[in-house]
């Protein structure tokens, strides 16, 4: 490929990132990581189309040596000693309430989003007063990967996220009793960083929405039956997006999608997945968001997020019969980058993990006790 397609992605997709600044409510610093991140995966995508058929292997290029030997360099100083029994400070990693654990388990991360990934490949479990290390040795230490818990078979499903410059197509499963598993699937939803998913407990499916690879935003529907991976051809979607969230909403029994941004729009819609085909809910959200922050509880969904505003702090609304009402919030909690809200429907509260760019050696954890966010305990 001429090296001019090289260098006319890069500014283009610089720019619409740069666009989002407001909406994305990041602070430069981490945004600046972010375009740095994502204009490499970009540049590298152009110039070799190898990845897209084997997105494992790294390239033998001059770039990809320079990465490497970063990669290296940052492996010493972010890895996570086995012996370690909380997990480090993070942000964009994979989250999700497995009610047979009793808690939240959590997988990778990054110490910024989209750089510096955190050199831990432990599988974390936090049950409301301390963190307990379930696993390693499975997947690939990676950032803004998708997990759900399969409630039917109390299994953890886990796909696709980023290391470095390399985008990810593959599937794993965890249960107590036979740890990790990868699971070998040729027809599979690609590569992908960024996406959505949530279990379907009704029809026994994990359904996964979107993201993005490597900065081509997806609209695709698929569904995992614990076997095979299966593209759904619905009749209309939401649009291709990335930074969304999705849950199941055992009210309606149909999985709920929120919010998530393109290159070109800040998405506040809602819809539901029935199985068959996707539904407008609601067009006029009362919040942006990156990432995980729904929850459903006491028949009500429920949403965590800044506003439509250049917000600071994490506000909380529920949707009932129709409508976004906002809840009080006394002790409003900090909104940070990359952080991901879990729903413990064993403790009826919304967690909130990790997040922002920090030092600190753990990783933060606010809660939403119904009134307001408060440490753990």
């Amino acid at each position: 490929m001429p090296s001019t397609a090289t260098f006319r992605v890069v500014p283009t997709l610089l720019q619409t990132m740069v666009k989002h600044r407001q909406l994305l409510c990041m602070p430069s610093q981490i945004l600046a990581h972010r375009i740095a991140a994502t204009a490499i995966v970009a540049l590298i995508g152009v110039v070799s189309q190898l990845d897209a058929m084997k997105p494992d292997v790294p390239f033998d290029s001059i770039a990809n040596r320079a990465i490497e030997d970063q990669r290296a360099a940052t492996h010493a100083l972010y890895a996570t000693p086995h012996a370690q029994k909380t997990p480090r400070a993070r942000a964009c990693h994979a989250a999700a309430y497995a009610s047979t654990l009793g808690g939240i388990a959590i997988f990778g991360g990054a110490r910024v989003c989209g750089r510096d990934v955190l050199a831990d490949d432990t599988l974390w479990l936090w049950n409301g007063q301390q963190w307990s290390a379930l696993a390693t040795g499975g997947p690939s230490a990676r950032e803004d990967a998708q997990m759900v818990f399969d409630s039917r078979r109390g299994v953890l499903v886990l796909y696709g996220g980023r290391r470095d410059e390399r985008v990810l197509a593959d599937t794993w499963e965890w249960s107590r009793n036979a740890g990790w598993k990868r699971i070998e699937s040729t027809n599979n939803p690609g590569a992908l960083e960024h996406s959505a998913m949530a279990f379907d407990s009704v029809r026994g499916r994990v359904v996964l929405f979107g993201g993005a690879f490597p900065n081509q935003f997806k609209d695709e529907t698929w569904e995992w039956s614990g076997a095979v991976w299966t593209k759904i051809n619905a009749p209309a979607s939401p649009a291709a997006r990335i930074g969304h969230s999705m849950l199941w909403d055992a009210g309606s029994r149909s999985v709920v999608l929120y919010g998530g941004f393109s290159p070109s729009t800040q998405f506040r819609d809602m819809w539901r997945w029935n199985g068959q085909r996707w539904l407008l809910a609601d067009s006029v959200g009362p919040t942006y968001s990156e990432g995980p922050s729904l929850a459903f509880h006491n028949g009500e969904l429920m949403i965590a997020g800044a506003g439509l505003a250049d917000g600071k702090v994490l506000n909380v609304w529920t949707y009932s019969a129709g409508r976004w009402t906002s809840r009080s919030v006394a002790q409003p909690a900090a909104l940070l980058v990359g952080a991901v809200s879990t729903f413990d429907a064993g403790r009826g509260r919304m967690v909130i993990t990790g997040g922002g760019e920090t030092n600190e050696p753990g990783i933060r954890v606010v809660e939403f006790d119904g009134k307001r966010w408060v440490g753990p305990g």
